[in-house]
């Protein structure tokens, strides 16, 4: 990742609750597997640790 990408991301990530479409578009991120970019305010790794904990809340 980029200087620019890592800006972007915390930009996104310091206005993402204003956004009332962010919980929908994290849902759909973990649903898909969504491996890129800044979805629901979330990175890449931030989902997986998400989507891991998901996979254990069902076990």
């Amino acid at each position: 990742m980029n200087v620019h990408q890592v800006a972007i991301m915390t930009l996104y990530q310091t206005h993402r609750h204003r956004d009332p479409r962010s919980p929908a578009c994290l849902d759909w991120a973990l649903r898909t597997g969504e491996p890129d970019g800044v979805w629901g305010g979330t990175t890449p790794a931030e989902r997986r640790r998400l989507r891991a904990h998901r996979l254990q809340a069902t076990a």
